[in-house]
């Protein structure tokens, strides 16, 4: 993505003026670059925070059963976000 600072800027805005009483968000990516990283990062801290103020918030991250690198992302990522339910999701390679 070229400019992933100004797209998940505009997510994270839109979920943020969501009306919702619980929410599912999924990710499921093939790559992405130091900066879309941090950008997700950014989300997810976002969705924690909705998530404390009593809307349930889910994340499913998908990857691709043999993309070692993915997993581990959405591994480390899960454990970044203690407050927040975080699920990885294997699929098969297609």
């Amino acid at each position: 993505m070229d400019n992933a600072i100004e797209f998940y800027r505009n997510l994270i805005a839109r979920i943020g003026s969501l009306e919702f009483s619980s929410l599912d968000v999924s990710v499921h990516l093939n790559y992405f670059n130091t900066s879309s990283s941090k950008c997700l990062l950014e989300l997810f801290r976002t969705l924690e925070r909705i998530n404390r103020t009593g809307k349930p918030v889910s994340v499913f991250w998908y990857y691709t059963d043999g993309f070692s690198d993915m997993e581990e992302a959405g591994e480390d990522y899960r454990d970044l976000m203690e407050g927040l339910k975080f699920e990885l999701v294997e699929v098969d390679e297609e």
